[in-house]
Parts: C-alpha cells; structure tokens; sequence
C-alpha cells in the first residue's frame, strides 16, 4: 500500500481534522451568538426607554421618590 492511501485512513488523520473543523464551527459560532447577544441588549434597553419612561410613569416615579404616596399594607 502506498504511504498516501495509509495516511489518509488513519485514524489519527481524520481525528486531527474533525478536531480542527469542530473548533472552527465553535469559533464561528461564539462569534455570532456574541453578535446577536449585543443587538438583544439594545433591542431591550430601547424598549425599556420607550415603554417606561412615558409621561405617566414620569409622574409616578416624581410622586415616589418626594413620599407623596403613602403604601398601606392589608392583611391576606
């Protein structure tokens, strides 16, 4: 048998390789799930903002934060 045709049926060969192939795939995937992760956090906070900071809320949060609300407590 040649050496070509003993090398290329090693195990080690094919070994080496789909080791290299699987830490590629896992390189190009913790780069993009690291994309999508950053794009989630700025859909979020842009939302936050558009949805809590309304004018009512505005209020709210103004009435807390001088103790013009008083909380009462019920027993259940």
């Amino acid at each position: 048998m040649s050496l070509l045709y003993q090398l290329l049926t090693a195990p080690i060969f094919w070994a080496f390789w789909t080791a290299i192939f699987t830490g590629l795939i896992v390189w190009v995937a913790y780069i993009q799930l690291k994309r999508i992760n950053t794009a989630t956090r700025a859909d979020f906070i842009d939302r936050f903002k558009k949805d809590f900071f309304k004018e009512s809320t505005r209020d709210i949060m103004a009435i807390i934060q001088y103790e013009a609300l008083i909380f009462k407590v019920r027993d259940i």
